[in-house]
């Protein structure tokens, strides 16, 4: 039985008892603006963020999150956009009338703990059933690209390097195919982006391409995306005053994200890693080996702790185990030498939902001032 839940807008107004799909239903219905569904497994916040930053230098308005745009939506005019996240609940009852539907990806170590790959397959064939005008497409992600294929709806793809998409990157810089007239539009370098990392590439090709099939202007796409700086925990460095660099990659908490967080800060001096927490039961071996590629040692503790170094050592990476996360950070200070980086990256949940997010205590353990705001890969 599907249960009532309370949802809160982040402005902290009064929560509204309702259905997860049913609230998708009820927002469509309130709304003249069109509505955009993210689904998959990438990082959904910050393709969102970045979207709705993109949209707003266009002039147009965004809300984002069903409970923000429940209490927004209502005076939206057809220009406008919502974003929804679409997670399991969404994706099962999801309605028809999406206008686009932005898949991220599919990959089976970025599934939420005890998704089996079928379910998820299942319930992506039922979202894109309901985008009503195009799905935009991850299509570095194989599995996502085929899923995609067997829609009878118009397909956008985006990818790293490929000109037969509507945006990918060349010679470092991102470049969109402008709808309007056909031709390529050069928007910006990478290295000028604090969100250039290897490991958020995909959100920003994924919300540019939508932005400028929307009608935004590729100049108010330049502005926002050079502009945009990642929410903490999207490999944040750390202002810690021991002249180590510490970087707060707490949001990769499956180990396919984790895994692109350590090969996107590969190229820094030697990298240590701290991971850990309740392991999920997804696939550790991407992660396994980038930490053995990029790590001079990983540090890990909490329930996964037995699973993660198995997996470490059969990557052939070497291993400290630590007693929890307090531990891990005081050991690395240990291990460390001057100038050398620490990425936490926890490719887990935390163990005790009732304690301090892992992040907060990873930041307060580290940090003698407030984080300076700057993505890792822009330091």
């Amino acid at each position: 039985m599907q249960t009532d839940m309370l949802i809160r807008s982040r402005s902290g107004s009064p929560g509204i008892p309702v259905r997860p799909a049913g609230a998708l239903a009820r927002l469509m219905a309130m709304t003249e603006a069109p509505v955009i569904g993210l689904a998959g497994t990438g990082d959904h916040g910050l393709t969102m963020g970045l979207l709705a930053d993109m949209l707003r230098a266009g002039g147009r308005n965004a809300s984002l999150g069903i409970a923000d745009s429940l209490h927004q939506a209502a005076g939206f005019g057809p220009g406008d956009r919502v974003l929804i996240e679409l997670g399991t609940p969404m994706l099962r009852q999801v309605p028809q009338g999406l206008s686009t539907l932005v898949l991220s990806g599919l990959a089976p170590d970025a599934l939420a703990p005890g998704q089996a790959m079928a379910d998820a397959v299942d319930e992506l064939r039922r979202a894109i059933a309901g985008a009503g005008d195009c799905v935009v497409v991850n299509a570095d992600d194989a599995r996502a690209l085929a899923l995609a294929a067997e829609a009878r709806v118009e397909v956008l793809r985006v990818a790293s390097a490929d000109r037969h998409a509507e945006a990918w990157v060349r010679a470092g810089e991102l470049v969109l195919v402008d709808p309007l007239v056909g031709i390529e539009r050069r928007v910006c370098r990478l290295d000028d982006c604090a969100i250039g990392a290897t490991a958020y590439r995909s959100s920003l090709l994924l919300a540019s391409a939508v932005a400028v099939q929307i009608g935004v202007e590729v100049e108010a796409i330049r502005a926002a995306a050079c502009a945009f700086r990642p929410r903490p925990g999207q490999l944040d460095r750390l202002e810690s005053g021991d002249r180590l660099v510490w970087i707060d990659g707490s949001s990769a908490i499956r180990p396919g994200p984790a895994a692109d967080a350590l090969r996107s800060i590969a190229g820094r001096r030697t990298i240590l890693s701290i991971a850990g927490g309740r392991h999920g039961g997804q696939s550790l071996e991407r992660w396994a080996r980038a930490s053995a590629d990029v790590s001079d040692h990983t540090l890990i503790f909490g329930s996964g702790a037995e699973a993660l170094c198995a997996a470490l050592l059969r990557a052939g990476a070497s291993v400290v185990r630590c007693a929890d996360l307090d531990d891990a950070v005081a050991s690395a200070r240990h291990l460390a030498s001057a100038g050398q980086s620490i990425l936490f990256a926890p490719a887990c949940d935390a163990d005790d939902l009732d304690s301090p997010r892992p992040s907060e205590r990873f930041r307060a353990l580290v940090t003698l001032s407030d984080p300076i705001g700057a993505s890792a890969e822009a330091a």
